[in-house]
Parts: C-alpha cells; structure tokens; sequence
C-alpha cells in the first residue's frame, strides 16, 4: 500500500501555498498520472521517479500529501509538461526563495535513472555488474536486468560480473542466464571470479571470459534437487539442469566437463599431457581416455565419484578454465583481455542491485506471510467457531487469495515468479469456490434453510 506523509507548503507565503494546493486540486488534464495495478489513480506532480518508486504530490482530504508508490505496483504513468516541478517554480518564483527553488529542482533531477554515458569510438565501454551475497536472498534477475538493459541504451560493449558469492537459490541464478541471453547479440560478458560456489557457476559459465585474483575459487555447485521424494524423478531433474548448463558453457568456449564434475557426484574429471613434451592439459570425463596411453602421459585424477569439483585459482589456471588476474581491479581484467583502453561506465549497476534486492526481497515476504495467513484463517474457519468467526476466518481467507493472486503479477514483474513453486500446492480457483461455497451454506444454515 502506498505510504502517506502530510508536509507543509515548502513557499513561505500562505497564497502561494494555496495556489499549490488549488493547483494540484484541478482536473486531471493538467496533471501526472499513476495508475496502480491495484486500479488505484493518483493525480499531482511527480516529484521523485527511481527505479524502485516514484513519489507523487497530490491532494488526499484537503491536504498537500507526497505518496510514495513501489515501481512494482504502478502499472502506468504520465507526466504533463504544465505540472512539471519547474514550471511550478516559475510560478511561485516571485513569493519563494531562490534556494527554495533550487532544492526542488534537485529533487526532481538528482533520483533521475536516465543518465547517459559518452562512448568514443573504438573503445569498449565496460560496465561492472556485482553478483555479491547468496543468490535468491541478496542477488535476484531484475537487477541484472535493468543493469543489462541500461548498458545496451548506453551503448555498454563489455558486462563484468563480478562474482563473489557461496551459491544460494538456482532458480535466480538460472533466471539470470536467461537474462543474459536476451541481450548476447548486443554485449560481451566477463565473469571475474573472486568467490564462485555452487550457483555462481551459471552465469559464470555463461560468459565468454572467466578471469579469477589469487585467492579465488570456483565450483562445489550442489545441483538443485526437486523435492518429490523421488530419487529417479529427482536424477533426471539434476541430469536436465547439468545438460541446460554443459551446452551453454560448449557454446561459449569452456569445456562442458568441468561443468559435470562441479555439478554431478558421479561423474569425473581427468586432466592428461604429453609426458615428454609437456604442453597444454586436455580434460575428459572419461576414465579411459584418460588412461589410453598412459606410458606416455601425464595424468591427473582431478575429481572421483561421490564428490563434486571445486577449484582454486592456480588449478584453474594450469588446467585452462580460467585466465589469471594479478589482482582484482578492472583494470587487470582489461589488461588481460587486451585492451588498449577502456572507459568505465561507472557504479550504475551497483545502486541498481542495492534498490531491486530490497523490492524484490520485500516482496518476498509479502507473499510468504500472505500465503501463511491464507492457510491459518482457511484451517480456523475449518476448525469451527461461532457464525460470526467462521464467516470472518473465511472472508480473510478470501481477501487473502485476492491479495496473493496480485503478488504473482508483481514477482512476473520483478523476474522473480520461479519463487512461487509454494503457491503452487495452493490451486486458486478451487479454495475461491470452496471459500464461497462455505459461505454460502453458512449464510444458508443461519437462515434455517
């Protein structure tokens, strides 16, 4: 719900500040729009629009009021070049002082998120995208994808994620990839990994570059298992997402073997050379070619059965799934992709990622206490009670379906609807004509009927 905050008229004199409040009193053809997807309509000026809200002046009871309203829930919105915040200005100019004027103006300027970066010709603009914290908790899609869509309105060649994180949630990280492939004809990824674990490795595996500092490490990805309470069903699950992953990372360059041994218990990996003239190290999943000739090879068991691969920066490096860093600046990774120069396109991606976890994680809340308090008023209005207490039980229940239905438009929004699978269990349309159903026969039986 929108939160309301009552100011007073900034002016200092009364007839200006009555001359706002008639102002944002008048009919809508003259002023901003937001539309809920609540169908909730807000008239006044717009004063502050960022990627996670945008706060609208208006009038609520006679009252100059600022209502701030997530970037989630507004389905639309219009700003009217009349009710601008500097026109305004211009009319209260003559009564308000000249800093008064120049504090408004940079409220509305300074949230703006449509700054624009100069590229100069040939020569890559690089934007860093952090991947920091666990997956599903402190990093979710819609971040990358406002970073990514912001890069390619910028003219961005070259994303470094930057990956430091213990795994988390796959769902996020495989919604992420999917993000990234929307926009591979425009950009050129580089994963620069400082910690990669378990779900870090796809979007990692999904760059054309993966770079790691001393220190880093890359793999242990416990692969996602489907809560069916079937191990063939669950295998066959594990067996799809390393498939999905292993073909991604065949066509970006990285041998789809590694991606195995970090993600199945069971499978392999061998590393073998020429034993005299040394050279570079050639991988397989496979025992025996490992061991075809080995009079004449070097051979390394790099992972066994029942364990899954981790990797440290030097074996990484040695066994040519990573390329080195000196140290984990940008500019280290631009001297190993070779660029001459390189501009930065700044920390955008950054305040994006700090604004949408927090929507994102707020939501999340949002629909794991609605789905809560749906089961507890649905099972109170099973367990009985008297009329007046059912009815209410299930008219919560009712308003709480309602409210829970919203939440999944909004998650499809965010990039987040994976996140449902608990909703799920809970089919909609059954419980709202059971609830009604329920009702009816309360309603029926306090008749006598």
């Amino acid at each position: 719900m929108p939160l309301f905050s009552s100011h007073g008229p900034r002016s200092a004199s009364v007839f200006a500040a009555f001359g706002i409040l008639a102002g944002l009193a008048g009919t809508s053809a003259s002023a901003d729009t937001v539309v809920t997807k609540g169908g909730e309509t807000h008239f006044g000026t717009i004063i502050e629009n960022t990627p996670r809200k945008i706060v609208i002046r208006t009038v609520i009871a006679n009252i100059v009021s600022e209502v701030e309203i997530p970037k989630y829930k507004v389905r639309e919105y219009s700003v009217e070049e009349s009710t601008r915040i500097d026109h305004i200005h211009e009319q209260e100019q003559t009564e308000a002082s000249s800093d008064e004027i120049a504090e408004e103006v940079e409220i509305e300027a300074a949230p703006s998120a449509t700054q624009t970066i100069t590229k100069r010709d040939g020569v890559p603009l690089v934007l860093e995208v952090p991947l920091e914290g666990t997956f599903g908790q402190d990093i979710y899609p819609k971040s990358v994808a406002m970073a990514l869509e912001w890069a390619v309105e910028n003219q961005v060649s070259d994303v470094v994620f930057r990956l430091d994180s213990p795994g988390g949630e796959v769902w996020a990280a495989q919604k992420i990839v999917e993000i990234m492939g929307r926009y591979e004809d425009e950009l050129t990824y580089h994963a620069l990994v400082e910690r990669g674990i378990s779900a870090s490795i796809w979007p990692t595996f999904a760059c054309e570059t993966i770079t790691m500092p001393p220190g880093s490490t890359l793999g242990g990805a416990v692969v996602y298992r489907m809560s069916t309470g079937n191990a063939e069903v669950d295998a066959k699950m594990n067996s799809i997402l390393e498939a999905e992953l292993s073909a991604d990372a065949r066509s970006r360059g990285h041998d789809p073997a590694v991606v195995r041994a970090m993600m199945i218990g069971e499978a392999e990996l061998y590393a073998y050379r020429d034993k005299n003239g040394g050279g570079p190290w050639r991988l397989t999943g496979d025992k025996k070619e490992a061991y075809e000739d080995r009079r004449d090879r070097e051979i390394r068991d790099l992972d066994e059965r029942n364990t899954v691969l981790t990797l440290t920066d030097e074996d990484a490096v040695i066994y040519g799934v990573a390329e080195p860093l000196s140290d984990r600046s940008l500019e280290a990774l631009a001297g190993v992709l070779g660029f001459a120069e390189y501009d930065d396109a700044g920390s955008y991606a950054s305040t994006l990622t700090s604004e949408w976890t927090e929507t994102c994680a707020d939501l999340r809340k949002e629909i794991d206490l609605t789905i809560s308090s749906v089961r507890r008023d649905f099972n109170r209005a099973q367990g009985g009670g008297t009329y007046s207490s059912v009815m209410r039980n299930l008219r919560d229940a009712k308003r709480g379906l309602t409210e829970l239905k919203r939440h999944i438009e909004e998650a499809q929004d965010l990039e987040m609807d994976e996140v449902l699978t608990e909703y799920d269990a809970i089919d909609h349309e059954q419980w709202m004509e059971e609830i009604d159903k329920d009702l009816a026969n309360l309603r029926l039986r306090r008749r006598g009927g």
